[in-house]
């Protein structure tokens, strides 16, 4: 008698080959889009700061914010306009400083300044004064500025190496191990 088809071990055996390829190209697959999104929030700070040292060139300070974080959730009211310069009345970073703002890959707009277990992915941008409680900080509002992404691989080899060792003027250090910063150069 001739056999017609597969046996039941055979068939588990085939289903289970195939279960295992998946799960390993999903994983694959998910580590590779969270390195793109972090590679993609490291560039758009770059970009953002090249664009802040042309307005410090063309105003002579960074857009003041007194000390208060400036988030990227605004970007979704005002899609251009989200580091707005409290020094001078309605005075944006915008298209005559870079081409494209920024936004965070997953738009999820939150502050990566807040605490550990409470920041989301955005991008904030804030300046810090000697007057504005935090000693040892420029006097001038506009002279001294720090960008911040969260990360979200926490093997990323940037996070530790700009975070460790990495005091702010006033002497703090970061709230969070997986942001990735820039500081006034």
């Amino acid at each position: 008698m001739k056999r017609q088809g597969f046996t039941l071990i055979e068939l588990m055996v085939a289903i289970t080959i195939v279960a295992v390829i998946s799960a390993i190209g999903y994983i694959s697959y998910s580590a590779a889009q969270i390195s793109s999104r972090d590679a993609r929030r490291k560039q758009d700070l770059r970009a953002l700061a090249t664009a802040l040292e042309v307005y410090h060139q063309a105003n002579g300070r960074y857009p003041c914010t007194g000390g208060v974080a400036q988030v990227s959730n605004v970007i979704k009211e005002q899609p251009n306009q989200w580091i707005e310069d409290t020094c001078v009345n309605s005075t944006y970073l915008d298209q005559r400083y870079i081409n494209r703002m920024v936004r965070d890959p997953l738009k999820d707009a939150g502050d990566p300044f807040a605490s550990q277990a409470q920041a989301k992915t955005g991008y904030s941008y804030r300046t810090w004064t000697d007057s504005g409680g935090h000693p040892g900080c420029p006097v001038n509002d506009g002279q001294y500025y720090i960008l911040a992404a969260l990360l979200e691989n926490p093997n990323d080899p940037d996070h530790a190496k700009i975070t460790s060792g990495l005091n702010f003027c006033d002497g703090s250090s970061p709230p969070n191990e997986m942001l990735f910063l820039i500081t006034t150069p």
